[in-house]
């Protein structure tokens, strides 16, 4: 609905942020602004996979990825076509694989954008169908950036979400291990450029699940 002119074969993750996640999520009655939280009207959700990409990728690309992980693909190039008239079936095969309600952490929807980006828009950020620059969210809802105070004795804001990943990975590979032995895993989204590879966010995020022996599935493009 917030983006009926979404094309598939031209948004980025950065577009369907600016575009939809922000969008949606504003004004919502939970406690954090993420999407995610809104998507799951608020219940606590301890996801099985964590998802490193890049904003710069196609959000098709993103999505494939995730689906093809969950479906066990090698690759996410022959899901792409699917997500459009084959939906359902992918749905259906998902449900029967025992995979539908499986829970993915992917920052565009699990970090509350509007304590964080959503009211700044850099020059030359635009719609690549319409053309039409993004618009800036007008929420007015405090914003928590990286070295925003309270800090911690590293000089990093206590309440910026956008510097505790690696801290946020040990503390889900804590709690799935207890729950669910070490069901936790890193999946890496690659996108067909392999862009991820030179976002400092990722390879920070592939080092420390690494470090932490967090298992990891990597996704590409193609064989």
């Amino acid at each position: 609905e917030s983006m009926p002119h979404f094309d598939a074969a031209a948004h980025t993750t950065a577009d369907v942020v600016r575009q939809a996640i922000i969008p949606q999520s504003r004004g919502q009655e939970h406690s954090s602004g993420a999407l995610a939280v809104a998507l799951m009207s608020g219940r606590e959700t301890v996801p099985q996979h964590m998802v490193t990409h890049s904003w710069s990728n196609r959000f098709s690309h993103l999505v494939a990825a995730v689906v093809a992980h969950a479906l066990g693909a090698p690759s996410f190039e022959q899901v792409l076509p699917r997500l459009g008239d084959e939906l359902g079936v992918l749905e259906s095969e998902l449900f029967w694989k025992g995979k539908l309600d499986e829970a993915y952490w992917i920052c565009a929807f699990s970090v509350d954008q509007h304590a964080s980006i959503c009211d700044v828009v850099f020059p030359g950020e635009a719609d690549p169908v319409t053309k039409a620059a993004h618009p800036a969210c007008p929420c007015g809802a405090p914003k928590y950036r990286g070295s925003t105070s309270p800090r911690r004795s590293d000089g990093q804001s206590i309440f910026c979400e956008m510097n505790k990943f690696d801290d946020m990975m040990r503390l889900l590979k804590k709690m799935q291990t207890g729950a669910h032995g070490t069901d936790f895993s890193h999946l890496i989204a690659v996108d067909a450029g392999f862009e991820a590879f030179g976002r400092a966010w990722c390879v920070a995020e592939i080092v420390e699940s690494y470090r932490s022996q967090i298992p990891q599935r990597m996704k590409i493009h193609s064989q």
